[in-house]
């Protein structure tokens, strides 16, 4: 009707004025798509309708009930990059959550072909943080962990990253090695922590392990990371 075409026609007018002012007046093709109704129904809708291979979504402190990060994360089959409001883009800290899964290898790689096209050189870095959990019976009926154990499970984690590396065919030398010992099952905890205390400019992470089990951990794991860690960019891939 009149009124939602007026709606229509002031809202695409605001944000092609917002387009030129972050592109400085540069030429740039960006196709406006204006929909009205549910926000993630109709997101999720123009997503399929044009087969994207990637989303891009906006994360303020605040967010919006019908469109948080990990309803995105969860609901949607494309990559999605997720952009803290006003954080400067940058490639030259990049980390990257490690379940030791084949997957893990490629995030790992497309993180160095990142930072490679994209960053300073002289102060570029690519960690891979693996979470080494000892949860087992332990959890369930009080039994104490003894060193020995958390050493052994921290020796196969490092066996089995540098694995993962060779695997891949990678530079060993060129990924930072982190592994933090989780005793309590909650692994994007960890990540937030250690992302909180080591800054970093993105985080790439994949959305899926080796597994249909895996995918179901890894895929929680995801959806709470990128609910919890709003201050950093972070790049889920599929």
């Amino acid at each position: 009707d009149a009124v939602t075409q007026s709606v229509t026609e002031k809202v695409r007018a605001m944000l092609q004025d917002q387009i030129r002012r972050a592109f400085k007046g540069e030429e740039t093709i960006i196709n406006l798509v204006i929909r009205h109704g549910i926000v993630y129904r109709e997101l999720h809708s123009e997503v399929s309708r044009i087969a994207a291979d990637m989303l891009v979504v906006g994360v303020k402190k605040r967010t919006s009930v019908a469109l948080t990060p990990s309803r995105v994360a969860h609901g949607f089959d494309c990559a999605v990059f997720f952009a803290p409001e006003g954080k400067p883009l940058s490639w030259n800290r990049l980390m990257v959550p490690v379940d030791l899964s084949r997957n893990s290898g490629r995030m790992l790689r497309l993180a160095l072909e990142m930072m490679k096209a994209g960053s300073d050189q002289a102060y570029a870095s690519v960690t891979g943080v693996h979470v080494v959990q000892n949860l087992p019976i332990h959890y369930y009926y009080g039994f104490e962990l003894n060193d020995t154990y958390i050493d052994q499970r921290s020796e196969e984690a490092r066996v089995a990253f540098r694995q993962m590396i060779a695997e891949e065919g990678l530079d060993q030398s060129a990924v930072t090695e982190v592994h933090l010992d989780d005793k309590h099952g909650n692994v994007a905890t960890h990540l937030y922590n250690y992302c909180a205390e080591h800054p970093c400019d993105l985080v790439v992470m994949n959305a899926r392990g080796h597994s249909h089990l895996s995918n179901l951990l890894v895929g929680s794991v995801a959806e709470k990371f990128v609910n919890y860690c709003k201050h950093v960019p972070i790049l889920l891939m599929r």
